[in-house]
């Protein structure tokens, strides 16, 4: 029975320049989202993780820094999509059953919103350092070395403690209307997929967030007088949201995806440079 069957294979298979053609027009599997302070790109990959030809697309359009070092959240968002409009407009024959999304975006970002999800602050990067005299309050409070140890972060204003130390002594009033604090990557998801939870990839440079126990740091966020409920839970991994029905009205390549991961563009930079074991360094 063996040799019938490896006759019949050996017949269906293709010759090897229809397998050429094959491998050119591959179907996408995953959508790829890098968001960047300095730009976003996008690319379709297949099922092996080879990249799909001509299925890329980079937006460097991106909204200014203020003067303070913040951004415009929902102009960036806008500059996403433009960018997922422009990478399913060129890969329009292999995007049609696409099952994943997966997004680096950028390290140390946080916005606060209220409970209908609209913004209370633009959204503060690591250059906004308004909050510096906030890290000495809190090393006075604090025993820094310990909190270091536990989240991987010093009291810097790229973190959130000193960003809402800063807020809530600074501006209160928009610290008490704010229900929920969270990163531009959930606010990139609050918008794409109805979900503000986030990973602990994203978590882990908030500085609030404790490595070793993987969940947020509940007795120092308690002492900095932060409400737990305004805290994105952390996405277990079966949590696999579809995007919006609007959304996938837009992009019908995209019905079937779901978004299956979201890492720090810090980390997916090491990764992807080869550099994940302890005798390793990157330089970016």
């Amino acid at each position: 029975m063996s040799s019938v069957l490896d006759e019949v294979v050996d017949a269906l298979e293709p010759a090897p320049d229809i397998l050429s053609v094959m491998a050119t027009t591959k179907r996408a599997y995953l959508m790829s989202l890098d968001v960047g302070t300095s730009g976003i790109r996008a690319a379709l990959f297949d099922d092996q993780g080879n990249e799909i030809a001509g299925a890329r697309t980079k937006n460097y359009r991106l909204s200014s820094f203020s003067d303070l070092g913040w951004i415009d959240a929902d102009a960036l968002v806008t500059q996403v999509l433009e960018t997922v409009d422009e990478l399913m407009s060129l890969a329009a024959s292999s995007a049609t059953r696409i099952q994943a999304i997966a997004i680096s975006c950028f390290w140390h970002s946080m916005i606060g919103v209220d409970a209908n999800g609209d913004p209370t602050t633009p959204l503060l990067t690591w250059a906004d350092t308004r909050a510096a005299s906030a890290a000495e309050t809190l090393r006075t409070q604090f025993d820094e070395r310990a909190i270091h140890l536990r989240t991987g972060c010093r009291f810097h204003p790229s973190y959130w403690p000193v960003k809402l130390q800063w807020l809530k002594t600074e501006r209160p009033r928009i610290f008490s209307s704010t229900a929920y604090w969270l990163g531009f990557s959930e606010y990139l998801c609050q918008r794409l997929f109805s979900t503000t939870s986030t990973t602990i990839s994203m978590a882990s440079a908030t500085g609030l967030f404790d490595q070793h126990k993987c969940d947020w740091d509940w007795p120092f966020i308690k002492t900095l007088g932060i409400p737990e409920s305004s805290l994105p839970a952390i996405a277990i991994e079966t949590e696999r949201p579809h995007l919006k029905p609007e959304l996938v009205d837009r992009w019908p390549g995209l019905t079937e995806a779901r978004l299956y991961t979201i890492v720090g563009d810090g980390a997916a930079n090491n990764i992807g440079g080869g550099c994940f074991s302890k005798d390793k360094v990157a330089l970016m």
